[in-house]
């Protein structure tokens, strides 16, 4: 079980870095390749990249999807030994069709959306601070390119911030997810199970370091104030966001185990 949420939390926050990795990368990298040597290389620099993190990650990534790798455990054995093994999660349960499971998951976020009030209102939460993250992206040229007369380039320097925010808000999540295992191991050696709601500190901790940054930064956008300080705003406002993310989609997949 310990594994598992280690795995779980690794998955989830690799993916997450990814894309916020290339959320605040893109504008940095963009803005001096497209003032130097045009937009077409932009897009050209897009898909090399795109297409060899694509090569490499079906290359290194391993299978974590549970039932997938016992029945293929249950199919060795059963080569091994001659006899028939056969997963429990299969155990009396008649042969699942294509269309049923291509039902089962085109249907099954919507119920839980509509039919869970947790997971609606976290859904809401999430996607209207994931919706002022993009904000920033098309607030920080105004600020820093319109506003103070940046170059294109120079302009996109500020997200190195976010980068920062994101970096720190990452290691915060590790050191709590390592705490997390840790009373996992401690309640399967007692017999107990651990609440999926021990997964909300990060997120308790996010939620308030994320409004502070987006004060921060709000009121700091003028000329007269030194760039540094909105780009600190900046920094708070993308910790805080990983942190609540993160912590809050941990616990919906601890939560929704069905």
């Amino acid at each position: 079980m310990s594994f598992f949420h280690a795995s779980t939390f690794a998955i989830i926050t690799s993916a997450h870095l990814l894309i916020l990795i290339n959320s605040f990368s893109g504008p940095i990298v963009g803005g001096f390749l497209g003032e130097t040597r045009g937009w077409r290389w932009i897009l050209g620099l897009i898909a090399t990249l795109g297409g060899a993190i694509w090569i490499a990650t079906t290359l290194v990534t391993r299978e974590t999807y549970a039932p997938f790798i016992i029945r293929r455990r249950a199919k060795a054995l059963s080569q091994m030994t001659g006899s028939v093994y056969v997963s429990r999660l299969d155990a009396g349960q008649p042969p699942k069709t294509l269309s049923q499971e291509l039902l089962v998951s085109f249907t099954r976020p919507w119920i839980l959306l509509f039919r869970e009030p947790i997971v609606l209102l976290t859904s809401l939460y999430m996607s209207i601070v994931y919706g002022t993250l993009y904000m920033f992206f098309a607030g920080f040229p105004i600020v820093f390119q319109v506003t103070r007369g940046w170059s294109q380039g120079t302009a996109g320097l500020p997200f190195v911030g976010i980068a920062i925010g994101v970096c720190l808000a990452t290691l915060a999540a590790g050191v709590d997810n390592k705490r997390y295992v840790r009373l996992c191991a401690a309640a399967e050696a007692d017999g107990c199970v651990v609440e999926p709601e021990v997964r909300l500190s990060t997120a308790m901790v996010g939620s308030i370091v994320l409004p502070i940054g987006l004060f921060l930064f709000a009121w700091t956008t003028y000329p007269s104030v030194h760039w540094i300080v909105p780009i600190i705003g900046a920094m708070f406002f993308s910790c805080g966001l990983v942190m609540v993310f993160i912590s809050l989609m941990s616990y919906l997949v601890d939560s929704c185990t069905f």
